[in-house]
């Protein structure tokens, strides 16, 4: 457990993602728009059906959202209640 710790202190110092609020210094707008609605990741990926690992790197810029499937963009569009171009 102290290593889980470590890790999330030296992500926060290098501007990874902020454990209190789930966000990111250069916040995705998939991220932006989950915490605007008072989502987690883990609502976000159970609303949707996507995986939550996937969720993280839509939000975390690891993977884009542009590049997901037509049906995984529909799915997290909806569930944010915005236009799937919103995400871009």
């Amino acid at each position: 457990a102290s290593d889980v710790y470590k890790r999330q202190r030296q992500n926060k110092k290098e501007g990874g993602i902020d454990m209190k609020s789930g966000s990111t210094k250069s916040e995705t707008k998939v991220a932006r728009l989950r915490c605007e609605r008072g989502l987690t990741q883990a609502a976000l990926a159970e609303k949707t059906g996507v995986n939550i690992r996937a969720i993280q790197r839509y939000e975390s810029g690891e993977r884009k959202i542009e590049g997901a499937s037509l049906t995984v963009a529909l799915r997290i569009a909806d569930a944010l209640g915005v236009h799937p171009r919103e995400l871009i």
